[in-house]
């Protein structure tokens, strides 16, 4: 079977998230070195820190520029509000890793395919091996396709694409060390969630993943995990 490496920055970082997530179960099963997935754990902290703090400053550029605008072409003879803040370094922050990160990832990957247990369900939740999508016979079970951006105001809109199925079960890591749990059931496509922004001055990590609903029931498989900053806003 085949495994992939995502391309896209964005996509890396989920896939190699939803990886994390679920290596330590793998690690005797395919006979895997505990020190080298340890390592790659690392890694994977330092490249979400680097991932998610560059789009916090995309984020705030694209502020400053429009207060800018705003203070050279605004209408009237406004007050300006209070100019906008760039949110601090997470605390403690990650430790430095090596470099080549994707090749670090590749090396695993291939670790695990090496293995006489490694199958195409392992793979598929590690997010390492793409979902079978079958358009033949009766709805197939799969995993949601779910995504996540910024909708207007800055809070984020998830979506999955629904087909024939009642919704989906999404679930939410806040970033307090909880971990997953159960947050909203959505009956369409689109989801915006209207969760408080952190303190100003302050950015969060989000995280989601989703599962179809059938019957009231969970199906399928649970999707690769995705993730947003939000910053603090009044």
């Amino acid at each position: 079977m085949d495994t992939f490496i995502e391309d896209s920055e964005g996509k890396l970082s989920v896939q190699t998230e939803t990886f994390c997530e679920g290596i330590d179960k793998q690690v005797t099963n395919l006979g895997l070195t505990k020190v080298k997935v340890d390592k790659f754990k690392l890694s994977n902290n330092f490249w979400q820190f680097l991932f998610a703090i560059t789009n916090t400053g995309i984020l705030y550029s694209h502020e400053m520029v429009a207060y800018k605008k705003l203070f050279l072409h605004g209408p009237g003879t406004a007050m300006m509000g209070e100019v906008p803040v760039l949110a601090e370094y997470p605390t403690p922050m990650p430790g430095l890793t090596p470099s080549n990160f994707r090749t670090q990832f590749a090396e695993l990957i291939g670790d695990c395919k090496k293995s006489p247990n490694f199958t195409e369900s392992i793979g598929i939740g590690l997010g390492i091996v793409k979902v079978p999508i079958s358009n033949a016979g009766p709805m197939v079970e799969f995993s949601p396709n779910l995504s996540v951006k910024p909708a207007m105001g800055g809070h984020p809109l998830l979506h999955a694409t629904k087909g024939n199925y009642q919704g989906y079960e999404l679930y939410k890591d806040w970033g307090d060390g909880k971990g997953f749990v159960h947050f909203k059931t959505s009956l369409t496509a689109d989801f915006l969630d209207n969760s408080p922004f952190p303190p100003i001055g302050t950015s969060e990590v989000w995280r989601y993943k989703a599962i179809y609903l059938k019957k009231s029931e969970e199906v399928g498989i649970l999707s690769a995990i995705v993730s947003i900053t939000v910053v603090g806003a009044e």
